[in-house]
């Protein structure tokens, strides 16, 4: 007998109800995708190829994230303290 899934054409692996998925979201690496690669960001980092890179779009995913990290936090904390969070963004890079 047949399942759903091979009925409709699909794989058990991608049904909503697969181990492997993880709420139907999975993340993937902005800088391999850059460079035109497409590799699961979990545990990713320390085998990127790219972490070091200093390409036109490397550069620019580097710029909106460090826009984004200033955005979320400058509300909660004062103006002064703008300069800490850029150098704890780039440590963390």
């Amino acid at each position: 007998m047949m399942s759903v899934h091979q009925n409709r054409g699909e794989s058990p692996l991608n049904s909503p109800n697969s181990l492997s998925s993880t709420k139907g979201r999975v993340l993937y690496c902005r800088k391999c995708e850059g460079h035109g690669f497409q590799r699961i960001l979990k545990g990713h980092a320390p085998l990127c190829p790219f972490i070091d890179c200093k390409c036109k779009s490397c550069d620019r995913l580097m710029r909106m994230r460090k826009n984004a990290f200033v955005r979320r936090y400058k509300e909660s904390l004062p103006e002064d303290t703008e300069v800490g969070l850029i150098s704890i963004l780039l440590v963390m890079i």
